[in-house]
């Protein structure tokens, strides 16, 4: 439902469309009431799992490609003493990038690139500054080293940037342990939200860029800003800005979230006592 006011004032009001009216004429008020409430509830369910499906192919992916999956960032994060080493990380991130070009996947990710080229100022500020925390773990380094020797003792493979040991760790945590799944599964929901926040604001910078493209090109300026009633420059700008700030914060809160909950599956693995729940 948060989507509806930005899909009205993107795309609705400036093409002068109009949304669909969820009115059946029964003749019965309650029943007219009652299926127009349901009719809308059902399309924005449907709608929410359509941005949320979006969101896991242009944000999760995005990620899991250029940043590497956070079972790798918190498995990186082992290599630093105290805080992220800014020349690991970059070596990480540009092994990332020439993996994502040389496989067989390279024009979905090229889509990925384009549909995150307004963030590129944002993600280089943030590389400038230093803020790694995608690579910042609580895990400490003996309940990892732990977790390596479990996997490994159970026959499942070792443990390194380039093997498929997260998986193994997460479905054995949740088929074996319901309580440690319970708190996983709240970080899980939490970053799904923040995972489509970021897609919506992604897009509203997309759709700002539009407008003002056109403007500049056509000098009309069909668009108002998406907090403001005034249609002057400075009112853009700062929109501009602010959806810029959301955006980084969602962005960033994504991450945090998602790494929270392989944390939690990394601890119960380690530290939870054989049947214990």
């Amino acid at each position: 439902m948060f989507s509806l006011p930005l899909i009205y004032h993107y795309f609705i009001e400036p093409s002068q469309f109009r949304f669909p009216r969820f009115d059946f004429g029964i003749g019965i008020a309650f029943a007219d009431m009652a299926i127009s409430v349901l009719s809308l509830l059902f399309a924005v369910y449907i709608l929410g799992h359509m941005i949320a499906y979006v969101s896991s192919v242009m944000i999760e992916k995005y990620i899991d490609t250029f940043f590497g999956k956070v079972s790798s960032a918190i498995l990186l994060s082992s290599y630093f003493r105290e805080k992220p080493k800014r020349e690991i990380v970059s070596a990480w991130q540009f092994d990332r990038g020439k993996r994502a070009f040389s496989g067989g996947r390279k024009w979905q990710n090229l889509l990925r690139v384009l549909f995150h080229l307004p963030a590129f100022p944002l993600y280089a500020l943030v590389q400038v500054i230093g803020g790694f925390d995608y690579y910042r773990s609580r895990v400490p380094h003996h309940v990892l080293f732990l977790a390596k020797k479990k996997i490994k003792a159970a026959g499942h493979g070792p443990v390194s940037l380039y093997t498929a040991w997260y998986k193994t760790l997460e479905y054995d945590v949740i088929n074996n342990q319901p309580s440690a799944t319970g708190r996983m599964y709240n970080y899980l929901v939490i970053a799904g939200l923040f995972r489509s926040l970021s897609f919506l604001f992604l897009t509203c910078i997309w759709m700002e860029l539009y407008y003002f493209v056109h403007w500049w090109v056509d000098g009309e300026l069909l668009l108002k800003p998406l907090m403001s009633d005034s249609k002057a420059i400075g009112t853009h700008i700062f929109s501009f800005a602010v959806l810029y700030v959301v955006y980084g914060t969602t962005f960033s809160s994504y991450m945090k979230f998602q790494r929270r909950y392989a944390e939690e599956a990394i601890f119960a693995y380690v530290l939870t006592k054989d049947g214990a729940n």
